[in-house]
């Protein structure tokens, strides 16, 4: 029987108090296989200077190793820089590029069975 939901949010927090941002690890999407999980994350620029910012992305990963995914994919608008950035921080590796109705997305992996 399998007891995954389709998407887990969660919190990242530094410290006890402070809320860095969020991340979703999204299983069962149309474009995925099933063993693979979507990253989707968000960090908040103010817990840190610039160039600080905690990794919010990478927070998914053992969640989604955990329940099973062999593969995490984090999605970027093609012109979102910094977004892809934080993907190849966290260990993720540019895979391909493409077009998802009107956006152009470029596409990061990281394998989770190592």
């Amino acid at each position: 029987m399998d007891l995954r939901w389709p998407v887990y949010a969660l919190a990242v927090r530094v410290g006890r108090e402070m809320l860095a941002g969020t991340v979703e690890v999204q299983f069962e999407r149309p474009y995925l296989a099933y063993d693979e999980v979507n990253l989707s994350y968000g960090n908040l620029p103010v817990v840190a200077p610039a160039g600080h910012r905690h990794p919010c992305g990478a927070a998914g990963v053992p969640v989604a190793a955990g329940m099973g995914a062999v593969r995490a994919v984090i999605r970027t608008d093609v012109l979102n820089l910094a977004s892809a950035a934080v993907a190849v921080r966290s260990g993720f590796v540019h895979v391909k590029r493409t077009l998802d109705g009107g956006d152009v997305l470029d596409w990061f992996a990281r394998d989770l069975t190592d």
